[in-house]
């Protein structure tokens, strides 16, 4: 199982939060979840994506393609029995897994991607220093502010739905 957590800072509305805040955090931070996962959990598995969040060369990738050491390599044996060189992925089962068996998690101080059976990013290569977990939950600048700003959205639009607390005032004693 992996987990992607984040956690947003607010200003405003902490001296004095309206009733709900806690629920229509949780909920955002839902949302901040499932955009996550829609928007940028699958360029995790190509080529663009290995460059974009810095991912360890693979052995075989520094060789002439389909040469005698290419074909020997990791690599070289993914491209001969599946046809391709995509990183995170050999077969496929894991990618699968990843994109279908999720849930979101929303909770008060943030939010978290939880991915179950994605065994396979668990793998190390022999003597190798490849983290595949590590490589799948790194997420860039770009996305974060991507991610605050749908976040924030998501918040201020269910802030402006909330009913406006009005005070009653009480007379006491008298007429």
């Amino acid at each position: 199982m992996i987990i992607l957590v984040f956690d947003i800072e607010y200003t405003g509305i902490a001296a004095n939060p309206p009733r709900g805040w806690k629920k229509i955090k949780r909920d955002a931070y839902k949302e901040g979840g499932k955009y996550w996962h829609k928007t940028f959990a699958r360029k995790h598995f190509t080529h663009a994506g290995a460059k974009k969040y810095g991912y360890a060369r693979r052995s075989g990738e520094q060789f002439p393609f389909m040469s005698k050491a290419f074909l020997r390599s990791y690599t070289g044996q993914k491209w001969r029995k599946h046809k391709h060189t995509n990183p995170l992925v050999f077969t496929g089962a894991t990618r699968a897994d990843v994109m279908t068996k999720w849930r979101v998690q929303g909770t008060r101080p943030g939010g978290a991607v939880v991915i179950m059976n994605a065994r396979g990013l668990n793998r190390r290569p022999k003597g190798g220093k490849i983290n595949m977990r590590a490589e799948m939950e790194r997420v860039v600048p770009e996305e974060i502010a991507k991610m605050a700003q749908h976040i924030g959205a998501k918040a201020n639009k269910a802030l402006a739905e909330l009913p406006r607390r009005t005070r009653r005032r009480k007379r006491i004693g008298g007429k």
